[in-house]
């Protein structure tokens, strides 16, 4: 798995809303370069043959304090197959999640159609979002929904979603069947 995958899991720490302790951006960065967390879900396989057959990729923002790996993270996945993407931020400001301003601030905008998903929660609630996220949503070849927020309100909603996130409370966790501080890429 590319490096930039590792690190945007491992930055999905860098959130305010949780007690996880997470070492500090520099303990994010010498995990992921040196590959020593293993993915407790690793089913990057799955995500690559899914890939390699898209032609749109929807990606569900989280934390603005990880959006920046997420930019990577895109520039890897349109290097290895060029996707029409749209990278999708919250409609309002809520805890520390992604806002158009943070998005625009790490130059997400020259990688990716920014979109909000006008909605104020702390999740992507489908039923609570824009017409316009909804229909990008149904549309979509592929999806990479990150954080646990995201995980909570779309698991079984398509079989387009990947989730990547850190497990950073007990109940996600045990929802995953990992230990809390796994990484995962489901």
């Amino acid at each position: 798995m590319p490096v930039r995958f590792r690190l945007a899991i491992l930055a999905n720490s860098l959130d305010f809303g949780s007690n996880f302790d997470h070492g500090g951006i520099e303990a994010i960065i010498d995990e992921a370069t040196a590959c020593s967390l293993p993915l407790a879900v690793n089913n990057y396989d799955e995500f690559r043959s899914r890939l390699e057959s898209s032609r749109s990729l929807l990606y569900l923002g989280d934390n603005a304090g990880e959006i920046a790996f997420d930019r990577l993270l895109i520039e890897e996945i349109n290097r290895l197959n060029e996707l029409e993407t749209y990278f999708v931020v919250r409609g309002r400001p809520v805890i520390n999640d992604v806002t158009v301003e943070d998005a625009l601030a790490v130059g997400m905008d020259r990688v990716a159609m920014v979109v909000s998903n006008g909605s104020d929660a702390p999740a992507t609630i489908l039923s609570q979002c824009s017409t316009e996220l909804q229909r990008l949503f149904r549309s979509a070849d592929i999806i990479i929904a990150k954080g646990q927020g995201n995980y909570e309100s779309l698991e079984g909603e398509s079989e387009s979603i990947f989730f990547l996130l850190r497990a950073k409370c007990p109940l996600i966790a045990k929802l995953l069947g990992v230990s809390v501080g796994d990484c995962v890429l489901k």
